[in-house]
């Protein structure tokens, strides 16, 4: 089972108040909600991968459903600060090419979902049916748009960028990454079975991407 940096990271200083057995609970749910989903998870596996009764979940929960929405909340509560994390390094340089920028924009994003993948894909699964960790992350991207769109005007006006809309470019870079991501741990994971989240994907991604914006 996972250690204790989950919780750490996620409940900050309530994580000291918590008894081992929930933090145990807590761990087991977020890695086998991340890993097979809410509605593939017992409550009985919880207990054996937490090593604990399927009482005690009981005693700290009122359902499994309670379980996930502590989790889904507290992470709510950690959105900006999950999505967010080094990611004004990427817009705060200056590129040569469009390709460096969605180089560095993925690897960027890799790095992110690599240090936090189980909470990272819980928060993709809970997108289309939680309202407030949608608009939570519906947010988060209007707040980057901005930073974003500067980057592509700036690479416009050195010729390296077609002469399309800079919003329009932004959301078709946007929407090709995400739905990569979903495609990949959320909607058809079976897929990808055989290829994990690597920099050869990502090296894939980006020539993708590019090919189709670069300025001839």
């Amino acid at each position: 089972m996972q250690d204790s940096h989950w919780l750490e990271w996620l409940f900050d200083n309530d994580e000291k108040n918590m008894t081992n057995k929930k933090k145990q609970i807590i761990a087991a749910a977020i890695e086998l909600f991340a890993s097979q989903g809410y509605a593939a998870t017992s409550t009985k596996e919880i207990a054996e991968k937490a090593e604990v009764a399927e009482g005690t979940i009981f005693k700290h929960f009122n359902s499994k459903m309670d379980l996930m929405l502590f989790i889904s909340n507290s992470i709510i509560e950690k959105t900006d600060t999950l999505f967010e994390s080094d990611l004004a390094e990427v817009f705060n340089q200056t590129y040569d090419s469009l390709d460096a920028f969605i180089k560095s924009l993925l690897l960027n994003r890799y790095n992110m979902i690599i240090s936090k993948q189980a909470l990272f894909k819980i928060l993709l699964q809970e997108i289309p049916f939680h309202m407030e960790i949608r608009s939570a992350f519906i947010q988060f991207i209007s707040r980057q748009i901005p930073a974003f769109i500067d980057c592509i005007v700036a690479m416009q006006n050195k010729g390296l960028v077609i002469d399309e809309d800079p919003d329009t470019i932004v959301k078709l870079i946007l929407t090709t990454i995400m739905g990569f991501l979903l495609s990949h741990y959320v909607i058809v994971p079976e897929l990808f079975q055989t290829q994990n989240l690597d920099a050869t994907s990502l090296e894939t991604m980006a020539q993708f991407i590019t090919r189709g914006l670069t300025k001839s």
